[in-house]
């Protein structure tokens, strides 16, 4: 069997169901998509497929297209990009705990058997400048992957004994080496008293809103222009000796421009918005890597450039938006791992 890959598509899924939108675009016809909107948006939606790794290559090559729909007598735009639902999360607590167990040890541990087979890599580890906490930021190739690892830290025996990844008690595991090692990650973790935060939506600044003037963008106002477009965009943000825009009056403006070329390094990805026929809005979203390390660079720029700055990509100017969403909750948590203010939890 292929190997199977998710990818984000976007798409107006207005009137349609799942099985209409594989009749209609027929190179979906082997896709699986399970979790099907059951409230759609006037606008894009966003959701994931999961296709074979040769379809998945040639839809990305696509990257976009559109359809035909019978039904409404109109063609509608779909684009694809590389997208998963989010893998990463931060494992952090004290470098050694009173009965002489390490955190890092445990980490390793945890992350061996996965490592060994390439679907886990460690992004970030730091130590906090009062050398008793460590930090990790890792990411998991699948969420499936990720959700065992959190179940591992949390002892959540249910989970991890539904999946048969553990026994129903430990007579039962007592002659099966890797599930004792779980057992044995499951009693650490509770000892060592770590936390396990999921790194999601909002919960890093590591988003550029902006908005631009189509009228800057030479006859192809669409989704489908071959010279301004999200590829080009971000082929074009991260070529070296590229020119900055950054005003001449910002103070330490050498230093700024430095800070903004790490953020240009960072990006991951550009979205356009467009509407069902595949005409663009005037605005759109940048998104860096999730890592600690995009939110630091991004909140220097702002910082520098007095929160206001702009970009410059295939000749028009990306005027930043300043609303980014951020989930409260989390956020929270993670800002006091970074600040290295967080203590043990109970």
């Amino acid at each position: 069997m292929d190997k199977q890959e998710e990818i984000m598509v976007r798409c107006n899924l207005q009137g349609l169901s799942w099985q209409d939108l594989k009749n209609c675009y027929t190179p979906l016809q082997t896709a699986e998509f399970p979790n099907f909107p059951s409230k759609l948006k006037e606008s894009l939606d966003f959701f994931f497929i999961t296709v074979d790794s040769q379809k998945a290559f040639q839809l990305l090559q696509q990257r976009v297209d559109s359809f035909y729909i019978p039904q409404y007598n109109e063609n509608r735009a779909i684009a694809f990009s590389q997208g998963k639902k989010n893998t990463s999360a931060v494992i952090y607590g004290p470098i050694i705990n009173d009965s002489n167990i390490k955190t890092d040890d445990f980490i390793q541990l945890l992350l061996q058997k996965n490592l060994n087979y390439g679907l886990v890599e460690i992004l970030e580890k730091d130590l906090f400048s009062d050398n008793t906490m460590t930090m990790s930021v890792v990411r998991y190739q699948t969420r499936e992957v990720a959700e065992i690892a959190w179940w591992i830290v949390k002892g959540k025996n249910l989970k991890l004994e539904e999946k048969g990844i553990i026994g129903l008690n430990q007579n039962d595991d007592i002659y099966d080496p890797y599930k004792m090692s779980i057992r044995y990650l499951i009693t650490n973790s509770i000892n060592l008293r770590l936390d396990f935060v999921w790194i999601d939506s909002g919960v890093l600044k590591n988003e550029i809103g902006f908005s631009f003037d189509l009228n800057q963008i030479n006859d192809d106002t669409t989704i489908f222009n071959k010279e301004f477009n999200e590829l080009t965009i971000l082929n074009d943000l991260k070529r070296a000796q590229r020119r900055s825009i950054i005003p001449e009056q910002i103070d330490r403006r050498e230093i700024a421009q430095f800070v903004e070329s790490l953020v240009l390094r960072n990006i991951a990805r550009v979205h356009l918005q467009f509407n069902r026929f595949g005409e663009l809005y005037g605005n759109g979203t940048l998104t860096l890597h999730n890592t600690f390390a995009s939110e630091v660079f991004l909140s220097l720029l702002f910082k520098y450039c007095n929160s206001g700055f702009d970009l410059e990509a295939c000749g028009v100017v990306l005027n930043r938006n300043p609303n980014i969403k951020i989930n409260a909750a989390s956020k929270l948590t993670i800002d006091g791992i970074i600040e290295g203010n967080v203590g043990y939890r109970n």
